[in-house]
C-alpha cells in the first residue's frame, strides 16, 4: 500500500523520463543510451523571430512556386467549403 502510494508514481515517472530521453536522442540520430542533459535556459529563447523567418521562407517558396500557391488556394477553398457545410448542417441535426 505504501509502495503504491509513495514510490510507484516516481518509479513510473523515472521510466517514462528515460524512455522520452531515449526517444529524443533517437529522433536526433543519436544512440538512445547517450547520456545528455537539456539546457533549462533554452526555454527562455524568443520564438517569434524564428516563426517570422519561417513565415518569410514560406512566402518566398509560394512566390517562386506557383503550383504550391495554387495548391494552397485549393486547400483554403476546400476548408471554406467544409466550414460552410458544417454551418448549413447545424439546422439538420436532430435535437434531444
Amino acid at each position: 500500500m505504501l509502495y503504491d502510494t509513495f514510490v510507484y508514481p516516481f518509479a513510473e515517472f523515472e521510466f517514462m523520463r528515460r524512455a522520452l530521453a531515449g526517444a529524443l536522442a533517437l529522433a536526433l540520430g543519436l544512440p538512445a543510451n547517450l547520456p545528455y542533459d537539456v539546457d533549462s535556459t533554452a526555454a527562455a529563447a524568443p520564438v517569434a523571430p524564428l516563426a517570422d523567418s519561417v513565415n518569410a521562407i514560406i512566402a518566398t517558396a509560394l512566390q517562386g512556386r506557383p503550383d504550391l500557391a495554387a495548391t494552397q488556394a485549393e486547400v483554403e477553398a476546400a476548408v471554406s467549403e467544409i466550414d460552410a457545410l458544417h454551418e448549413r448542417a447545424k439546422g439538420l441535426r436532430p435535437t434531444v
